[in-house]
């Protein structure tokens, strides 16, 4: 079945297609018909959503079409153009060369504010060397250049995507005296914000914040955590595997990576403190480490309790050891990943050790 939310919209058939039993390989067309609105405004984007059951399995799709012509802007036409639909393409047009002695600039701006416009290049060819289209990633040729920029000969763009707060692209083309290539054919289209925060979250063991801790977030000037034990990093692009570092004294540095790629980032630290040492004299270890269902805690005849802790700090167990040298304690049914250690003695000293189940 076939539905939309779409005001504009029609869908004719509105009982469900009921499909005869399919042979392996084969393919059977649906024929659905819709009828637009006289008065829908060109590029009107329409969601419709397919959905398709047969006994437990069940298919659902969304489908996304435009309603009138898309539209199509040709290179220094107008010095600003607002939209999130469309095709670019040189002087040219779509079977033409460009022109001799271009020196155009052109901005384009998106329909939706907060909105990143992406421009993708189905075709690129300049005469090598000579001709150059630059592209700026903002409102003007002020703006820092994308990667590759400027590009010449079938150097092409690719897919660029703006990360500025006006989701503004500005693209700037320069042609010689003679010698003209096919020139370029994009697509226009819009995604959600350009840029996003992450947000830093750090604690201690005991699940209380760390105040003053020194964050450091790719290429970002390093901030330091407020009252909460929190910091925000802002206008940070869409890009994976950014490195952060978070370190402050009497804790061990914690160190890693994060992807940002379509939504804010909210990141929690646990920092460990700088413990092997805490509980004088005493000699523990824990092993095996990495485990897989039980861990074996020895030298702990002074430890009284022990409490093992998520690495946001959950407790998932909690032990009272009776002057014990040699403990195994069963963590079979926490899941995997990293966990803390923290070993109490009744003198209010402690240890705390980072743990791997497999």
């Amino acid at each position: 079945i076939l539905t939309t939310q779409s005001d504009y919209i029609l869908i004719n058939e509105t009982d469900p297609f009921t499909i005869s039993l399919l042979e392996a390989g084969e393919t059977k067309d649906l024929p659905f018909s819709v009828t637009a609105n006289e008065d829908t405004p060109v590029e009107t984007e329409v969601l419709f959503n397919l959905n398709i059951e047969s006994g437990e399995y069940i298919f659902t799709d969304d489908i996304e079409t435009v309603i009138g012509l898309i539209p199509t802007y040709i290179m220094g036409e107008s010095p600003t153009v607002t939209a999130c639909i469309g095709r670019f393409f040189d002087t040219g047009g779509e079977d033409q060369s460009y022109k001799d002695n271009e020196n155009l600039t052109m901005t384009f701006y998106p329909t939706t504010e907060g909105n990143a416009l992406q421009f993708i290049f189905n075709r690129f060819n300049c005469e090598s060397n000579y001709d150059f289209l630059y592209i700026y990633d903002g409102e003007n040729t002020s703006s820092p250049q994308f990667t590759g920029s400027p590009f010449s000969g079938d150097n092409s763009p690719g897919t660029i995507t703006s990360t500025n707060t006006s989701g503004a692209i500005t693209f700037k083309f320069i042609s010689d005296v003679y010698l003209n290539e096919a020139g370029w054919v994009a697509l226009i289209n819009c995604s959600g914000l350009s840029s996003f925060e992450v947000t830093f979250e750090v604690k201690n063991h005991s699940n209380q914040p760390i105040v003053g801790a020194e964050v450091s977030l790719g290429t970002f000037t390093k901030q330091s955590t407020n009252s909460q034990g929190i910091t925000i990093f802002t206008d940070v692009p869409p890009q994976t595997q950014i490195p952060y570092s978070v370190e402050i004294s009497s804790y061990n540095i914690e160190q890693g990576y994060l992807d940002v790629t379509n939504q804010n980032v909210r990141q929690t630290i646990v920092l460990t403190p700088v413990s092997d040492n805490v509980i004088e004299g005493q000699s523990i270890s824990l092993y095996p480490n990495p485990f897989n269902h039980k861990l074996s805690i020895k030298g702990i005849s002074s430890i009284h309790r022990i409490v093992v802790t998520s690495i946001v700090g959950q407790v998932v167990a909690n032990y009272l050891n009776f002057g014990s040298e040699e403990i195994t304690i069963n963590l079979e049914k926490i899941p995997q990943g990293l966990y803390l250690v923290t070993l109490h003695t009744q003198t209010g000293d402690y240890y705390t050790r980072k743990i791997i189940k497999h």
